[in-house]
């Protein structure tokens, strides 16, 4: 485990073990038949089914802050779960949980309030009528991020989607995760508290825009890749950042000087600071733009973010 000294300015005396791991990702399609709802009535409760086929899904009501438990442990099949927003934006994927393989098993701490897609399949995303359980559990009420969009991504295959369009605001945490060590992090020379996102260029042409929080962050931006899957499967091994910064500002600007339409850029955000803060990111200059579609809720911190 990292020792890491965080002194002011940037000095880092860092004695670390890493071990490199492969991560594998591949998601199922959102292209299932609804069977259900099944939100939870309460902490504690459980909503399931007995039987979901493969090529079905169920809705569930989900509240920022929350947090949420989707399991078909008990399944003697290889299930998988996917997890996507009502407007199709992808949230998490399982197949072969540890606590339960072949049985997929996904807990997520919900980053906005609404409806969230939970898409079941059996291996490889098949469609068959084999009869699996599956259960969803409130696992514990939070509180919700302030206002704020997201917590980002913990990890690089775990990337979520950023709108710069309007002022878009992450909710920063203090966490124990080093990213992957095959990635080349530019400028970067410590990586702690990270938060993975992803940017969808809509509108081709220059983007400049700028990152804010109270305390010191910093940024390494990747790119382009021809799409989500493409940016996703490049994780554990990025090449040179096209942009970064490692100063002691609260206040970092990040240019793409020639996007274009369809193009996916990874955006890793480190809160060096090690403070539990809001993080705004908002387009400041250039004819391009981003595509806010692919935002569940999109919009703006609150107006005391970052004060608690």
């Amino acid at each position: 485990m990292p020792i890491i000294f965080n002194l002011s300015p940037k000095i880092l005396i860092t004695f670390s073990f890493i071990f490199v791991n492969s991560i594998g990702f591949t998601q199922c399609p959102n292209d299932n038949n609804l069977i259900t709802d099944l939100t939870p009535t309460g902490t504690g409760n459980t909503q399931g089914t007995p039987c979901i086929f493969g090529g079905e899904y169920a809705t569930v009501q989900v509240t920022s802050g929350n947090t949420y438990l989707f399991s078909t442990c008990g399944s003697p099949n290889d299930t998988q779960l996917t997890l996507y927003s009502s407007t199709g934006v992808f949230i998490d994927y399982s197949d072969d949980a540890p606590t339960c393989s072949p049985a997929s098993e996904i807990t997520w701490v919900a980053n906005f309030t609404g409806t969230v897609y939970v898409v079941f399949d059996e291996y490889p995303c098949s469609v068959n009528s084999n009869c699996n359980p599956l259960n969803v559990t409130l696992v514990s009420q939070g509180t919700p991020t302030n206002g704020c969009n997201s917590t980002g991504g913990e990890t690089c295959p775990e990337i979520e989607a950023l709108c710069l369009n309007s002022s878009f605001c992450f909710f920063s945490e203090t966490t124990t995760i080093t990213p992957n060590s095959g990635n080349n992090y530019g400028c970067l020379n410590i990586t702690q508290n990270p938060s993975w996102f992803y940017l969808n260029i809509s509108t081709a042409g220059l983007i400049e825009f700028e990152l804010s929080a109270n305390d010191d962050i910093d940024f390494a931006l990747w790119g382009p890749f021809n799409n989500i899957n493409d940016a996703q499967a490049q994780c554990g091994s990025l090449s040179a950042p096209l942009d970064c910064s490692y100063t002691i500002s609260n206040t970092e600007t990040a240019t793409i000087t020639n996007a274009q339409v369809g193009e996916v850029y990874i955006l890793l955000i480190t809160n060096y600071s090690s403070i539990t803060q809001n993080v705004t990111a908002s387009q400041t200059n250039g004819s391009g733009a981003s595509d806010c579609s692919i935002v569940p809720n999109p919009g703006s911190c609150d107006a005391d973010a970052g004060e608690w």
